[in-house]
């Protein structure tokens, strides 16, 4: 599947976990991707399909997709053309928005770019 990143657009209320969103235009299916979230990680910046978090019947979070794909696998290009097309992007983007966004402060890239489904291991597993 082709991708091309159209925009990034920054939170305009200041969140410290909260960068702002991405709109992709998804080629093969003529599709504009708008609110793929951008946010702060433990190890860096990971991107969010938009959806929404609900609480089960036993009280445990679960997480609903706006938009989902069927095939997994043409979810899964679009995650690795965020976490690398989009890191490269937001790269850039970030050199004159990070700084009017959060005082001056530099801004550093990790590795490690994930996805909310990929969370890390607890201590001890």
């Amino acid at each position: 599947m082709k991708f091309e990143i159209v925009d990034f657009y920054p939170s305009t209320e200041p969140k410290k976990n909260m960068y702002g969103t991405m709109h992709v235009y998804i080629i093969d299916y003529q599709m504009d991707f708008r609110g793929i979230l951008v946010k702060k990680g433990l190890n860096g910046i990971f991107f969010q399909l938009p959806g929404m978090t609900v609480l089960d019947e036993n009280r445990q979070k679960v997480f609903f997709p706006f938009i989902d794909f069927t095939d997994q696998e043409k979810k899964k290009e679009l995650i690795n053309f965020l976490k690398t097309e989009g890191k490269q992007y937001l790269k850039e983007k970030f050199k004159d928005i990070y700084g009017r966004m959060h005082k001056g402060k530099p801004f550093e890239f990790t590795q490690k770019a994930r996805y909310i489904h990929q969370r890390p291991k607890a201590p001890g597993a």
